[in-house]
């Protein structure tokens, strides 16, 4: 007991444990949200093939871990917290958990995309070439983030492009094209990709690409013969 009649275990000592766990836990999302954006400084590549689905289960399985860790602890922390409102506890206990889950996913599939790059193409065993990638469909996003992005076909691949490159598809749409919003183009092989590719002995990608936006001029009517 104190001289102020109060126990060891006083309100502002959980206050402060109850703090630093919750440090704790901003980090643990923050640290890895931060290599992820580090990380897209090099990450300028996209891999058409292979398509590496063990690497992305390996990564949902790593961000399920870190999510049941992060629920844990957020539970502990919320028992700890027993004068906020249950809604409060509620949703301080789900928000980072879900930020977990979706950070370490996110940062795990961007670091396991340069771990097979780097596997996958050897200098001196790979060969450089322009060419030509049809493209199935077109969309763009609004608000925080928002992009200009691509989808290719055979190959199956989500790129950025130039707000430049997306207004042409824009006035130039397919004739039987369904889409009539500008958020929605439906391509099926009618535009092309000019891209450069990088082939291996076992591999195919798209050179500058990946966290970066593809170089204006990228999108055209595919020739004849390619539609």
């Amino acid at each position: 007991m104190s001289e102020l009649g109060l126990s060891d275990e006083t309100p502002l000592k959980k206050t402060s444990s109850s703090s630093k766990a919750s440090w704790m836990g901003g980090l643990a999302v923050l640290i890895p949200f931060a290599f992820y954006e580090l990380l897209s400084w090099v990450d300028n590549t996209t891999e058409l093939w292979p398509s590496h689905d063990k690497s992305t289960e390996a990564c949902f399985w790593l961000a399920g871990i870190a999510g049941t860790a992060a629920l844990i602890g957020c539970i502990l922390i919320a028992r700890k917290a027993k004068k906020t409102s249950l809604w409060h506890r509620t949703v301080l206990t789900f928000i980072p958990t879900l930020l977990s889950v979706v950070v370490v996913f996110l940062f795990s599939m961007r670091a396991v995309d340069l771990v097979n790059g780097w596997i996958d193409f050897h200098h001196g065993k790979t060969k450089t070439y322009v060419g030509l990638l049809r493209i199935s469909r077109a969309y763009q996003t609004h608000g925080k983030g928002a992009s200009k992005d691509i989808q290719t076909m055979p190959f199956w691949s989500d790129m950025n492009v130039t707000e430049q490159d997306y207004q042409f598809m824009l006035d130039h749409r397919r004739p039987d094209d369904p889409a009539h919003s500008p958020d929605e183009i439906s391509s099926q092989g009618y535009f092309c990709a000019k891209v450069t590719v990088e082939q291996s002995e076992k591999a195919l990608r798209v050179l500058h690409a990946g966290s970066h936006t593809l170089p204006a001029g990228t999108v055209m009517l595919c020739p004849n013969g390619l539609h």
